[in-house]
């Protein structure tokens, strides 16, 4: 014999069986474009560095070259970090709507569920 709760899960999936793997694959983008950021940082800043380094020029000049590249990677991080910060937080919100959803549904199966036991037990 299942259990109320039991009952409970799979009305859910079956109202909502996608829902599982929506959120898996929703969590498996925010992690892939968070490689794909980083991922393209450090090769931006690989180049800038290079390119400065095997540069003919005065150490004073390329200091200063290193220090600006310095100043507009650590802005452009900055700026990309602040996207994927925007990008996680709409994720997250996304995801309480669902669970608010969710719990809502659950909810009116619970109570649903508890009517028709109720029922039966008085035909009983």
């Amino acid at each position: 014999m299942q259990t109320p709760h039991g009952n409970m899960q799979a009305s859910l999936l079956k109202q909502h069986p996608s829902l599982y793997a929506d959120n898996f694959s929703t969590n498996n983008q925010v992690m892939n474009s968070g490689k794909v950021v980083l991922g393209l940082l450090a090769g931006v800043a690989a180049g800038a560095i290079l390119g400065i380094l095997l540069a003919p020029e005065k150490g004073k000049v390329t200091r200063g070259k290193i220090s600006k590249k310095g100043h507009d990677i650590s802005d452009d991080l900055t700026e990309k970090l602040k996207g994927f910060s925007d990008m996680i937080t709409d994720q997250i919100e996304a995801i309480k709507e669902e669970a608010l959803h969710l719990a809502k549904d659950a909810k009116r199966t619970v109570e649903t569920t508890a009517e028709e036991i109720t029922s039966e037990a008085k035909k009983k």
